[in-house]
């Protein structure tokens, strides 16, 4: 996933950031995750998005799993 900025064509002065729907879809079907309420497709436009309040713990627990990663490899480097 490469976060990327937009601008909506109602107000094209706002510089928006986020993600490609595609994207995210793409690496929860790598993940094997089916059914996430992380990417929605709207029924009547087909336009997909993201609910990014859903993606908050999987960023947090993805943060936690990195610092228990980095205090295990510092504790071999420092031993």
């Amino acid at each position: 996933m490469v976060p990327v900025s937009y601008q909506l064509r109602d107000d094209p002065a706002l510089v928006h950031y986020g993600l490609v729907s595609q994207d995210v879809e793409a690496a929860l079907d790598a993940l094997d995750v089916h059914g996430s309420a992380l990417v929605q497709t709207n029924a009547a436009t087909g336009m997909k998005s993201i609910a990014y309040a859903e993606l908050i713990p999987l960023l947090v627990a993805e943060i936690q799993t990195l610092k228990h990663q980095i205090h295990s490899l510092q504790k071999e480097v420092f031993k």
